[in-house]
């Protein structure tokens, strides 16, 4: 719906390079930060092994965010940002 567009444009941002993990993502309990990092693994990224991830996307705000996610899990993670 309209309505919900409107909200997940307002909390992810709108166009590729444009995007960001929602604010309220940070402070979200540990299994919901860990659904959602693999959320992302699962579709913008590879696992290795068990501990150590690696994606590969546009956004730079995402790329930043997931390297400070990943990190407060205690994993170690590769994040690069592609050129748009």
């Amino acid at each position: 719906s309209t309505v919900t567009g409107q909200l997940f444009e307002r909390w992810c941002g709108s166009g590729c390079e444009n995007k960001r993990i929602p604010e309220f993502i940070y402070s979200a309990p540990r299994p919901v930060i860990e659904a959602f990092v693999q959320g992302i693994v699962d579709g913008d990224g590879r696992q290795h092994k068990s501990v150590q991830i690696a994606v590969k996307m546009v956004s730079r705000n995402i790329v930043h965010g997931l390297r400070l996610l990943v990190a407060s899990l205690g994993f170690a993670g590769k994040a690069w940002q592609m050129q748009g």
